[in-house]
């Protein structure tokens, strides 16, 4: 009976090791910073801008465009994953470009560890609402307040929207326009797992405790902020999305219980492929959003 349990013993220490690696890694790849950078600028599309630069919040520097459209309105948009202010995958500086002809200037910005900002320490890898912090309080300096402020997340990029506007309802952000935004983290987690490796999603769990407890992620969910938010949000997914379905953008409509909230659902578009699926419907959507909530 001895050698049964100390073979038990080693048996359940060994697979409780490999778990914890293994969540130990997905977590880290959760945070991870992305290594591309831009190869376009605005001038390829016909916009003029300014290369701009400023801290986050918590000091780390941020490296931007401002889109010059005209006017007294802002968009600051953040990219979602691993990407950078271009984004090719989802035309992320298309879009962009677009709002600014539009008559929108645009900051958009690569978030920290991403594009050419600056790495930042583990602990603080995943805070990226402090970059929505920094680029707010940038465009406070450079325009004295004048500017009229939107904020654009893309899927990771969106629940740092809510998380900065939650926390500071005193920035006077006039609207949020989230792009693939997802309810709770572990409904991602799993959904993005389980389609890497069918049964992965058991690991969720740990790798958020990790992500959390290491790299800075975010105790909570957009489902738990979203009611707190006083801005009125534009929500947009496409039908065909994988990694975040449509009921995700009907919790988060319904926790918002915002009168004033919309929602964009763009057929057949796939994870953070609305703008490349429909640009003249979404680019139109944003436009009339923004000049809605301007005043």
């Amino acid at each position: 009976m001895g050698t049964a349990l100390l073979v038990l013993a080693i048996v359940v220490g060994a697979a409780a090791a490999v778990y914890g690696i293994t969540v130990l890694l997905i977590a880290h790849g959760f945070a991870l910073p992305g290594k591309g950078a831009p190869c376009r600028t605005p001038a390829d599309l016909g916009v003029a801008y300014d290369d701009v630069s400023f801290p986050s919040s918590d000091g780390h520097r941020l490296e931007a465009w401002y889109l010059k459209g005209g006017g007294d309105v802002t968009v600051v948009v953040m990219h979602g994953g691993r990407a950078h202010r271009d984004d090719e995958a989802m035309d992320l500086l298309g879009l962009c470009a677009a709002l600014a002809k539009r008559g929108c200037n645009v900051l958009d910005m690569d978030r920290r560890g991403c594009g050419h900002s600056a790495r930042t320490p583990f602990k603080d890898r995943a805070h990226l609402e402090r970059d929505f912090a920094g680029a707010v309080a940038y465009l406070r300096e450079r325009y004295h307040g004048a500017q009229k402020v939107f904020l654009f997340g893309n899927s990771v990029g969106a629940m740092a929207a809510f998380l900065y506007t939650a926390g500071h309802p005193d920035a006077a952000v006039r609207g949020i326009i989230a792009d693939s935004a997802f309810a709770t983290k572990m409904g991602i987690a799993r959904r993005v797992l389980n389609g890497g490796m069918p049964g992965a999603g058991v690991l969720a769990w740990g790798s958020l405790w990790f992500g959390e407890k290491l790299f800075g992620l975010p105790h909570e969910d957009g489902v738990d902020v979203v009611g707190s938010i006083p801005a009125p949000i534009l929500f947009i997914l496409g039908d065909s999305d994988t990694e975040i379905p449509v009921s995700d953008t009907q919790e988060l409509l319904a926790a918002s219980a915002n009168p004033q909230d919309e929602k964009l659902i763009v057929p057949g578009a796939a994870h953070s492929q609305s703008y490349r699926t429909a640009p003249d419907e979404v680019v139109a959507r944003v436009t009339a959003f923004v000049e809605k909530h301007r005043r």
